[in-house]
Parts: structure tokens; C-alpha cells; sequence
């Protein structure tokens, strides 16, 4: 991961933001919250594969979805 790489030991965090007027758990039914989800989803793969993202310690791993 990019910030490990350049500050080795650094204990990370993650707090998402909702910059839309539904509950998250609702992105599906908003058009422009699904397009940002499913943009963003879709870039994981070759951020993995170039070694700027990697899985972390405790969360489920990223899905391997099917081709299509």
C-alpha cells in the first residue's frame, strides 16, 4: 500500500463519507451514489495488481467477480 510504503508502521483508519442524502445502505437506489460505488469498486482490481492497495489485516478480502 502507497502509505505504508513511504511511512512503514503506520496504523490505519478508515471513516467513509456520504456525500448523498440517502443511508449508505441505500447506495444501490440512487443513481449518482451507485455510479460513484460501482466507478470506484471497478478500479480495485488494478490497484491491487500494481501494488497501491492491498488487503487489510481483519477485513474480509476483495471479491473475485466473475468477468462480464
Amino acid at each position: 500500500m502507497t502509505l505504508q510504503r513511504h511511512w512503514p508502521g503506520l496504523s490505519l483508519s478508515v471513516c467513509p463519507v456520504n456525500y448523498f442524502s440517502i443511508p449508505a445502505e441505500r447506495w444501490h437506489e440512487h443513481e449518482e451514489f451507485r455510479a460513484r460505488v460501482l466507478s470506484e469498486f471497478a478500479k480495485i482490481p488494478r490497484y491491487l495488481a500494481e501494488g497501491f492497495l492491498e488487503e487489510i489485516n481483519g477485513c474480509p478480502a476483495y471479491p473475485q467477480l466473475a468477468a462480464g
